[in-house]
This record gives structure tokens, sequence and C-alpha cells, in this order.
């Protein structure tokens, strides 16, 4: 098991950069999230979650509609934020509704 681990490791770390930058986007939306998090605080933090980075769009989704609707308010301020935060070109924020998976 180990062995199969490092090779891997090896195949990873040898990618093109179609892994890698499939890597850094995740890791750079996960920092947003977290980001978020602290941003937001409760009782908003939990139930927003980062989605995506789209065609000059950040897209997140809510638990529920009663999270969504303050969020959609608060839309210019967290677009705000996040391009501060991470120099990002964004202009538009799609905030949608996916409950939970029970």
């Amino acid at each position: 098991m180990e062995r199969e681990a490092s090779r891997v490791g090896k195949l990873l770390d040898g990618q093109p950069s179609t892994v890698q930058s499939l890597m850094r986007r995740a890791e750079l939306l996960a920092q947003i999230q977290a980001a978020l998090r602290e941003h937001l605080h409760e009782p908003w933090s939990s139930h927003v979650h980062v989605a995506n980075i789209r065609d000059g769009r950040l897209i997140l989704f809510a638990d529920n509609a009663a999270t969504l609707t303050p969020l959609r308010f608060s839309s210019e301020v967290i677009l705000t934020f996040v391009r501060e935060r991470f120099g990002l070109s964004i202009q538009h924020l799609d905030a949608r509704i996916k409950p939970q998976s029970p």
C-alpha cells in the first residue's frame, strides 16, 4: 500500500499543468471557503459553501432560503471582500440553494 501511495505521489508531482492547476484551484476554493467562514460568522458561516469561480462569477451554495436571502442582499460586501483578499476579478455573485444531504 505504501509503495502504491509513493507511485501516486510521484505521478502527481510529474504531471503536466492539468493536475497541478486542478489542485491549485481546489486549494483556492478551500481558502475562499475558510475566509468566508471567518467573514460571515454564525449563523451563516456553517450554511454557506463555495461551489466555484467561473466566468467572473463567485458561485455559493446556501443550505436553505433563510440563509440565501440575506446572502443575496450582502452580495456586494462579499464580492468586495473576496476581490480584496484574493485579488480576483469577479463581478457577480450567484447564490443558490443546495440543501445538505441527510
